[in-house]
């Protein structure tokens, strides 16, 4: 069903796709409390879907999990990760941005992406 005006009954189509991965240290050690943010602007070879996804907390192992949304099917969708040391830590920058290029489809096949992110010693 196709929703031809701003109101209708249509509910909002959700298209997920997921980067899952873990902060580190330099010495590879893991990153608990670390904040990863991502978000979608346009780069070489991939398009935006001009939205900030926000910061997530990492686990007390490191890991992290960001579920991101589009809402329309679009692929080579570029996403920019990076990561922030825990608020107070010393000694320690962000990480480098990384680059991720990621199919949103309606299908309900989740495109899926791993990103280790290193926090860089200052």
């Amino acid at each position: 069903m196709n929703c031809g005006t701003e109101v209708c009954a249509c509910g909002l189509v959700r298209v997920p796709a997921y980067v899952r991965g873990t902060v580190l240290h330099e010495d590879s050690s893991p990153v608990a409390r670390a904040q990863v943010h991502a978000y979608s602007a346009p780069g070489q070879g991939c398009s935006s879907l001009d939205e900030d996804f926000g910061f997530i907390p990492t686990l007390s192992d490191g890991s992290y999990n960001i579920g991101l949304a589009s809402g329309a099917t679009q692929e080579n969708v570029c996403i920019f990760l990076f990561g922030r040391p825990p608020q107070g830590a010393s000694g320690v920058g962000d990480s480098d941005t990384v680059l991720v290029v990621l199919d949103f489809h309606q299908d309900g096949s989740l495109d899926s992406a791993q990103v280790n992110l290193v926090l860089r010693n200052q």
